[in-house]
């Protein structure tokens, strides 16, 4: 993520603080800060240290950074459970358990 951070070019209108915005984003901000922090309290570290580094290092990408940050989090269980099931496929079709599932003609 710290890569990502140092990458991200919010410079221009992408990372102006908008007025129009503000109230929405700072709600966003402790939605996800809520999230992680207490919610989820095993991304408590590196989701706080995400934070500490961004503002240090490039804080007009503070709202990208978090975003992804969540998705990561989010998608993380799902991409476990996909991982899991395609493994369970290849040991039934090495072991010979798998069989061809049998077509029917389209009505």
């Amino acid at each position: 993520m710290r890569r990502v951070v140092d990458r991200l070019d919010m410079s221009g209108p992408n990372g102006d603080l908008s007025r129009a915005r503000f109230k929405r984003d700072i709600i966003e901000f402790f939605q996800i800060s809520w999230a992680m922090i207490v919610r989820q309290p095993e991304h408590r570290r590196p989701y706080l240290s995400l934070l500490s580094y961004c503002i240090r290092h490039n804080p007009h990408a503070l709202n990208a950074a978090l975003i992804m940050y969540a998705l990561f989090v989010h998608l993380g269980p799902f991409s476990r459970y996909v991982v899991g099931e395609i493994d369970a496929q290849i040991a039934a079709v090495e072991s010979g358990e798998w069989q061809r599932p049998v077509l029917e003609a389209a009505q």
